[in-house]
């Protein structure tokens, strides 16, 4: 339906549109908006092509679904995985990390036979649901939610969501997508994007699952679920309790008494010898000795390393 046309329908029906919030009935015109982000190309400005940047992550993995397939000595059922910056043209970037006009996306689409898709969606959903528990994200504060309107080529479409200070919000879209996108990718572009069954001796165009989550989001969720307030001595505090897989330092050290070089050669000598045997990066270990031992415990409360175990090394 043109601009023009939506715009007639508008008119005509203007007296009966009120809004359900806030009861207003004064709305504008309609104008068409189209929400890729473009720029252009070119050696020369007045030859310059405009071009869109992609809006989601998957268009490369429908492109190269082929190429992965057989090149890789896959067998379907398979994914591809990809994680880089997007860009939408939002009429009015809002609510902090959840409307932005680029961020960090990770996708995978999952390609399965028609007839084993719905089995495989569930699957996928069930899984990708659990594995927020094993970030020790707490489970009350998250929720499965069924779309209610679905887009006209999707088949299912569900959403994990996290319940942050300011109310549940959507951190990953769990999508069975049918074969809608090889489809339009081998009719548009002349690629076939068929596969051939060796049971059945027929080929088929592979429907697809996607878990879409962005990675903005993540963490913040990770933030606002280990983020907690103790009291000491009337005084309220900040502490991090993080999961230990997601705690950004795993170990500190502290020598008891920075003014006993016997203690801290000796705690020097623990922190090297954890740095060449837990295989992690250097800035996950934590050497401290500035302060007073309380000052060094406060600190890593405060980025949520686990509390140690303090460790009184025979001299």
């Amino acid at each position: 339906m043109t601009e023009v046309k939506i715009n007639e329908l508008f008119d005509a029906n203007r007296k009966k549109l009120i809004c359900p919030t806030c009861g207003k009935k004064d709305f504008g015109r309609v104008r068409a908006k189209n929400l890729l982000a473009t720029s252009t190309l070119g050696v020369f400005e007045g030859d310059d092509q405009e071009v869109y940047l992609r809006a989601e992550t998957a268009q490369g993995i429908y492109i190269n679904f082929k190429n992965v397939l057989e090149t890789g000595v896959y067998s379907m059922p398979f994914g591809i995985a990809q994680i880089g910056k997007v860009f939408r043209n939002e009429i009015s970037p809002r609510q902090f990390l959840f409307r932005m006009r680029e961020f960090e996306q990770m996708e995978m689409q999952y390609f399965v036979s028609p007839q084993d898709a719905p089995a495989a969606y569930t699957r996928w959903k069930q899984q990708r649901f659990e594995y927020y528990a094993t970030l020790g994200i707490r489970k009350d504060k998250l929720r499965l939610k069924q779309h209610e309107n679905l887009v006209f080529y999707a088949k299912d479409a569900w959403d994990i969501q996290y319940e942050f200070p300011f109310g549940w919000n959507e951190l990953e879209g769990l999508h069975y997508r049918g074969d809608y996108d090889l489809s339009q990718h081998q009719k548009f572009s002349g690629a076939d994007a068929s596969v051939y069954d060796d049971e059945t001796k027929k080929h088929y165009i592979p429907h697809v699952v996607e878990t879409s989550v962005g990675v903005e989001r993540t963490m913040l969720m990770i933030l606002c679920d280990a983020y907690d307030e103790d009291e000491m001595n009337g005084e309220k505090r900040v502490v991090l309790r993080f999961h230990p897989r997601m705690a950004p330092v795993k170990v500190a050290v502290f020598p008891l008494l920075k003014n006993k070089p016997q203690l801290v050669d000796k705690a020097r000598e623990v922190y090297q010898l954890l740095r060449s045997t837990l295989h992690v990066s250097g800035s996950m270990i934590a050497w401290d000795d500035n302060g007073n031992i309380g000052k060094r415990y406060r600190r890593q409360d405060e980025i949520g390393t686990q509390r140690p175990i303090p460790i009184f090394p025979r001299i």
